[in-house]
């Protein structure tokens, strides 16, 4: 969970999540020969037959997504570089920032950007949210954000 808000039109907040991978370690073969003999319609029809199969065994709970990425080689392979003292820290930030510790969550946002050593997406988008507060919390918190656009 990185987030809760309330979107444009909607009362009650939804909970937004977010999924840490790094594409770079995927090699892809992009030699001619390799390209020459692979059909792209047929590219295309077995990865909408594997995603279709996959959609059909989530919905009938005959698959859990969170299980992919402990068997996907390539999730696995994107996951690498992403450590578990990053996740660790960046779940206390968002759990400081829902509960409205901003000035903690502040502080270990800045630590959970240090262990990654880049900046994200979401830790940047909550950073700039709290930022517009002075990195406190309004006291009419409700543990969301209420998002006026879509």
């Amino acid at each position: 969970l990185i987030d809760r808000a309330t979107v444009k039109g909607a009362k009650e907040p939804i909970e937004f999540y977010t999924c840490d991978i790094d594409p770079s370690p995927l090699q892809v073969d992009t030699s001619d020969e390799a390209n020459e003999n692979i059909d792209k319609k047929v590219l295309k029809v077995r990865a909408r037959m594997r995603r279709d199969n996959l959609r059909r065994q989530a919905m009938s709970e005959k698959l859990y997504i969170h299980t992919l990425f402990e068997t996907e080689q390539e999730l696995i392979a994107m996951r690498a570089n992403i450590s578990q003292e990053f996740l660790d820290e960046f779940k206390k930030a968002t759990d400081l920032f829902i509960e409205g510790d901003w000035t903690e969550a502040k502080a270990s946002f800045t630590r959970a950007t240090e262990i990654k050593g880049t900046e994200d997406g979401p830790t940047q988008t909550l950073w700039n949210y709290m930022e517009e507060y002075n990195f406190q919390a309004p006291d009419d918190w409700k543990k969301y954000r209420v998002l006026t656009e879509k």
